[in-house]
């Protein structure tokens, strides 16, 4: 996977300028198919690094519990795809085919959180719990409870609690 995005001074908005992905199916049987997965599966990693957030309120109490306060990844969160395959033929089966349900979602946070980086450098930033939502925040439509504690879950796996007063 590939993202690239622009540096634009404080406060950021970050926004996608282009994505490029080329991914190994083995003996591809429906074309399309294989690119719809794998664009859905980069809106949900985009989704993930930039958008999701977990907030609870000062007692601990879950307060983006639906789908009604939390942000989901629409079609102007996300550029144009570039999609690409190539061709490796899985030995594992007699018709050469691997599976291509999670590729978009397994590369696409930690790309988009790379991108970013590089973007805005890394002397500086902070911490580890700096996250893309932080960066962009302008889709952020929840308002923060006031004492609560705002966390987001990292592409590594772990959860990231920032200051009470976020």
């Amino acid at each position: 996977m590939c993202a690239r995005s622009r540096s634009i001074p404080t406060p950021a908005i970050t926004s996608i300028a282009h994505w490029t992905a080329v991914d190994d199916f083995g003996t591809v049987v429906n074309p399309m198919i294989v690119e719809g997965q794998v664009h859905g599966g980069i809106a949900q990693g985009v989704g993930q690094a930039m958008l999701e957030n977990a907030i609870y309120s000062g007692d601990g109490q879950l307060v983006t519990g639906s789908l009604m306060d939390y942000t989901m990844p629409r079609a102007d969160d996300l550029p144009s795809f570039t999609v690409g395959t190539t061709m490796t033929f899985c030995p594992g089966n007699p018709l050469g085919i691997k599976g291509c349900g999670e590729a978009g979602a397994i590369a696409s946070p930690a790309a988009v959180i790379n991108a970013i980086t590089d973007a805005i450098g890394s002397e500086g930033t902070g911490h580890a719990g700096d996250t893309a939502g932080g960066v962009g925040g302008d889709r952020e439509t929840q308002s923060k409870p006031q004492g609560g504690v705002k966390t987001q879950t990292q592409p590594q796996g772990g959860v990231v609690t920032e200051s009470p007063d976020v």
